[in-house]
């Protein structure tokens, strides 16, 4: 492991990211827990550890699809296959056959959504203050009006949203990113098990794997100190932002975790006999349902790297990027977390694993 140590630190310093965490996990327990560099760039000697929290974005589109899951397996009344508006009859969609939209198909973007909703990721106010002058985002932010999102006050508002939203493909057929529909799942969720998302996750996820450094949105405590800051590439050095929040957006990114906790989540994701869902509840997550490369499954990208089968979802945002994979055949999984964003963390992974696989 001193070659991979040495291409971390070096990796670290050349990205400029102030803070890295990497763990490895084989075979049932964690193999490798490094860190490198600090949890803030103003203060060098805060560093960064298996316990420090950090932004996971995107990878928390997993949690929400495995609560589905869990709902499914716990409750007769409900299907990922049936109809969206089996469970809410509220939903509809611009254009398009909502009638044939199911959970599945959210959950596995192959509801014909376009790419570019971004309404619930808007309800983060910081998020769009600080990227609306700035021209890579111009689109997201124009796209959405004020009045529009001001209307937006809970989760069953942003599924109606969708009425002014066209499927710009059959459902079923093809696959396009849109994790702003995550939030129609966790509508769903709400309204069939009564509970809210984040009591739901933290009963049946959190707790059931003892993710005791886990929270939805920034809920761990004030006098918490070994959290990360964020940090957004610019042509200078990094400048940080804010900690992102967003209450009603929360199922489609703002799950804040540890590498230590993510850890025992991904050997949770490979072990049939955990406590969450079925053996065949974690096949049916893992395996794509479009014959496409990379494919989705159930809040999982699946790719082929070097012909080995990898699992994985990576996450991103102003200040924050991550990245969890697995190879659920081999036991064998990938934890990286940094507290800046444009970090190509997939090189770090296919490092890690030409050097595990010897390829």
């Amino acid at each position: 492991m001193k070659e991979l140590g040495h291409y971390l630190h070096t990796y670290r310093h050349h990205q400029q990211i102030p803070g890295l965490q990497v763990n490895v996990v084989s075979e049932g327990k964690i193999s490798l827990s490094q860190g490198f560099g600090s949890r803030t760039a103003e203060n060098p000697y805060q560093l960064v550890d298996g316990d420090t929290i950090f932004s996971i974005q995107d990878i928390t589109l997993g949690f929400t699809a495995l609560a589905l899951k869990h709902l499914e397996e716990n409750n007769a009344e409900f299907s990922l296959d049936a109809p969206v508006k089996q469970y809410i009859p509220y939903f509809r969609t611009g254009s398009g056959d909502s009638e044939a939209i199911t959970t599945r198909h959210i959950l596995s973007h192959t509801a014909g959504f376009p790419k570019d909703v971004w309404a619930a990721t808007l309800l983060d106010k910081d998020f769009r203050q600080l990227v609306k002058h700035m021209p890579e985002y111009r689109s997201i932010v124009q796209g959405t009006s004020e009045d529009q999102l001001a209307g937006l006050q809970n989760r069953e508002t942003v599924t109606r949203y969708f009425s002014t939203v066209d499927v710009q493909a059959t459902p079923g057929t093809s696959w396009t990113y849109c994790p702003d529909a995550y939030v129609i799942a966790a509508d769903v969720l709400e309204k069939v098990s009564g509970r809210t998302y984040e009591t739901y996750v933290q009963e049946y996820i959190f707790q059931a794997l003892q993710m005791n450094r886990t929270w939805v949105n920034p809920m761990f405590p004030h006098t918490e100190d070994n959290v990360a800051a964020y940090y957004m590439d610019t042509i200078g050095d990094p400048i940080r932002v804010p900690t992102p929040k967003n209450q009603i957006g929360a199922p489609i990114g703002m799950i804040y975790s540890s590498a230590n906790d993510l850890s025992a989540y991904l050997m949770a994701q490979m072990n049939p006999n955990q406590s969450v869902v079925t053996a065949k509840g974690l096949q049916q997550m893992h395996t794509s349902l479009i014959d496409e490369e990379p494919g989705y499954g159930l809040g999982w990208k699946i790719k082929t790297y070097q012909g080995i089968t990898v699992v994985e979802h990576a996450g991103s945002y102003p200040g924050v990027s991550g990245l969890v994979a697995m190879v659920p055949e081999q036991q064998f999984g990938i934890i990286i977390l940094a507290n800046r964003d444009q970090v190509r963390l997939e090189n770090i992974s296919h490092k890690i694993m030409r050097m595990h696989f010897g390829k």
